[in-house]
């Protein structure tokens, strides 16, 4: 590209591309503005030298002509909105002159469209290629992936979701060519992702399956919030390949599905009654102790599952002041008495005291804690092992899905409403309806604050609120205490060596 075309080449805030050149004087009384500008659509610099240079040949060749015209002398200017109507996908132009310039514009148009053919539509993609290889999508999305792990911007557990919803549009899309996946083959890409059951990379029944024939297999689709999570990634990855040049512009934006995410239900009190005063709890048949806690603690605290498994013993406090016991859901570890595996909080709101309701109290747990403490442990629920990305929840997510399936609540099999999260709009619907404000509501359970009325409260005097607040809470089903302390030291050794033998070989990978 010469040094003229550079000169109509700028670049907005945005790093968008645009063709910029000023209309010459001695042909301006043709004109209702003074320079022609249009978007070239683009953020890499590659795609916009191309595309500056078929606005060239086409301005070049109208001003060549209407130079010729000058001759003709008309009252009315010539609207010139050709050059805001050119679409490299439409391939079309738009010249609106008087009528005795018809012809003259007619032949103008043909000159422009023949000029700037090669351009427009299937050949802009061999004029990309002139300047770098096409990239196939396999290899751009392996450097996208290898660029966000480098990032260090993601955690381990993420950019493993990104390589299966990578390769999950892999085999939607087919490996072909990045520059080739336009509107057509994102829309059609869209219609299939919706109607794909979920986890698809993960079910042993689907793994060797085409995306047609999952299809066809007619399986529930997935939620459209996991379809839009899904969509927003591919849409900052077509981002990127602008930006690397492998795309001329993000096709994938405005396409992501519209409507409101899936929302969990509540549990009824027919719900609760069926998972707690089951023969599982009277009986005490659990044979590791958070098969016992963690839902009864999620009923009374709201909180994620997660938060809830990965709790230390130092995490269950007795305020001095007040004599409340409450939860400490934190980041922090306790390092003085002996706690050493890592924590996950969602975000920032996350962080927060929860008094323990007197129904954990009554069923035991000051005693669990206390005999745990005696034994040498620094989690509440050793036996749950702590995995690679330092989460140790999901064993307690197969069980609860298993439990709550067996005591008929929620859907049989397959995506359900009513999951462990349903707790905590249960919790909140519960706290409302006793006429528990929103702000108070808003700290017990975790969520972003709509209000900052909250932090004009001290800590011991928050804590008496909420202790206060908390203590509305009340459901109609009746829990046996916790009788599994001893019976249950199998299972945590068990996790003790699991832990230790994943401690020794980080230690063995680092040497």
């Amino acid at each position: 590209m010469n040094s003229k075309r550079a000169g109509h080449l700028h670049q907005n805030r945005h790093g968008v591309f645009y063709f910029r050149r000023a209309i010459p004087a001695t042909i301006s009384m043709h004109f209702t503005q003074r320079e022609i500008y249009r978007s070239l659509r683009t953020t890499s610099r590659s795609n916009a030298i191309m595309r500056a240079q078929a606005f060239g040949i086409v301005t070049d060749l109208l001003f060549r002509k209407l130079r010729a015209m000058a001759t003709n002398k008309n009252d009315k200017p010539i609207q010139m909105d050709m050059m805001m109507e050119l679409d490299f996908e439409e391939g079309t132009l738009k010249l609106d002159v008087e009528p005795h310039e018809v012809e003259a514009g007619k032949d103008l148009i043909t000159h422009a469209l023949k000029s700037i053919g090669p351009l427009l539509r299937r050949g802009v993609e061999p004029a990309i290629a002139a300047s770098q290889p096409a990239k196939l999508l396999s290899a751009a999305f392996g450097a996208y992936l290898d660029e966000l792990e480098n990032s260090g911007d993601h955690r381990p557990e993420s950019i493993l979701d990104y390589r299966g919803e990578c390769k999950q549009f892999l085999q939607i899309l087919g490996d072909v060519s990045v520059a080739k996946l336009q509107h057509e083959a994102l829309n059609e890409c869209k219609r299939k992702l919706m109607r794909l059951p979920p986890n698809i990379n993960k079910s042993p029944q689907l793994r060797d399956k085409s995306i047609d024939e999952i299809l066809a297999l007619g399986l529930p689709a997935q939620s459209a919030s996991t379809v839009r999570k899904k969509w927003s990634r591919l849409q900052a990855f077509f981002e990127w390949a602008v930006g690397q040049g492998y795309a001329d512009q993000n096709y994938a934006k405005g396409k992501k599905p519209k409507g409101s995410g899936t929302s969990y239900e509540k549990f009824s009190d027919d719900d609760m009654a069926k998972l707690f005063e089951s023969p599982y709890y009277a009986n005490a048949e659990y044979e590791e102790s958070f098969r016992y806690w963690i839902p009864l603690i999620g009923a009374y605290t709201g909180a994620r599952l997660e938060e809830i498994a990965q709790l230390h013993l130092a995490d269950i406090k007795c305020d001095v002041e007040t004599g409340i016991w409450y939860f400490n859901i934190t980041l922090e570890i306790d390092e003085a008495t002996g706690a050493e595996s890592t924590k996950n909080l969602k975000n920032e709101s996350s962080v927060r005291s929860c008094p323990v309701h007197p129904t954990l109290l009554a069923a035991g747990l000051h005693e669990y804690v206390a005999d745990l403490r005696a034994r040498g442990y620094d989690r509440l629920f050793p036996e749950l092992s702590v995995d690679s990305y330092g989460k140790c929840g999901a064993r307690a997510s197969e069980f609860f899905t298993e439990y709550r399936r067996k005591c008929v609540v929620g859907a049989p099999s397959g995506r359900s409403s009513k999951v462990f999260h349903s707790f905590r709009h249960t919790m909140n619907a519960r706290l409302q309806k006793a006429a528990v404000d929103q702000e108070i509501r808003e700290s017990l359970i975790g969520h972003t604050p709509q209000s900052t009325n909250v932090r004009v409260y001290g800590d011991s005097h928050l804590l008496q609120r909420l202790n206060q607040e908390l203590g509305k809470l009340v459901y109609g089903f009746k829990i046996a205490p916790f009788r599994g302390s001893v019976a249950n030291e199998t299972a945590r050794n068990k996790g003790r060596g699991r832990d230790a033998k994943r401690a020794a070989k980080g230690q063995l990978a680092s040497s």
